[in-house]
C-alpha cells in the first residue's frame, strides 16, 4: 500500500476508535472503493469485528468511482438489520476525484443526490486532488458543516483530533 492509503486506513482506524459501540449504540458498516466498490463489513456494533474489517482492506489500483463507493454505502445502510429509525450517517473519505471513465464530478454528485433522498446525511472528506466543490456537492448542506478537504491525510488527521 503507498503511505497515503495505510495513513487514511489508520484515519479510519482513529475515527472508529473515538465511537460509541455496543447493542444500543453506533453501527458502522465499511466500503472500501477504487474503480469498483467493495463492501468489507456490513452494519456491526462490534468495534472488533469492524476493526478487522478495516484490516482487510486492499490497496487501489488508481481507479477513482466514488459514485461505486456511494451507492455500496447505501446498500450497506439499507441491508438487512439496519435500524429504520435511527439517524443514517455516510462519510465519504477519498484522495481524489471521481475518474471522467465513470461519469466524473456530475455522477458523483448525482449519486450523493440519491443518498441524501435515501434519508442519509453525508459527511464529505476529501484530500490529495479531491475538489473541494465537488465534495462539498457531494455533502449534506450546509458543506460548511459536512464538507471537508485539505492538501493531504495528515491535515484531515490534524483537522479532526
Amino acid at each position: 500500500m503507498t503511505p497515503v492509503q495505510t495513513q487514511g486506513l489508520e484515519f479510519a482506524r482513529e475515527l472508529l476508535l473515538q465511537l460509541d459501540f455496543g447493542a444500543n449504540a453506533s453501527r458502522v458498516g465499511l466500503v472500501e472503493f477504487d474503480d469498483t466498490a467493495t463492501v468489507l463489513s456490513y452494519l456491526s456494533s462490534d468495534l472488533n469485528a469492524v476493526l478487522a474489517a478495516l484490516a482487510t482492506a486492499q490497496e487501489a489500483n488508481g481507479g477513482t468511482s466514488i459514485s461505486s463507493g456511494l451507492a455500496s454505502g447505501l446498500a450497506v445502510l439499507q441491508a438487512k438489520g439496519s435500524w429504520g429509525t435511527r439517524l443514517k450517517l455516510l462519510l465519504l473519505l477519498t484522495d481524489g476525484e471521481q475518474n471522467p471513465e465513470y461519469g466524473g464530478a456530475a455522477a458523483a454528485i448525482a449519486q450523493a443526490a440519491t443518498v441524501r433522498a435515501a434519508g442519509v446525511q453525508i459527511f464529505g472528506v476529501g484530500f490529495g486532488t479531491a475538489s473541494a466543490a465537488t465534495i462539498a456537492a457531494i455533502s449534506s448542506s450546509p458543506a460548511s458543516i459536512y464538507a471537508f478537504t485539505a492538501a493531504n491525510i495528515g491535515a484531515v488527521r490534524d483537522h479532526f483530533r
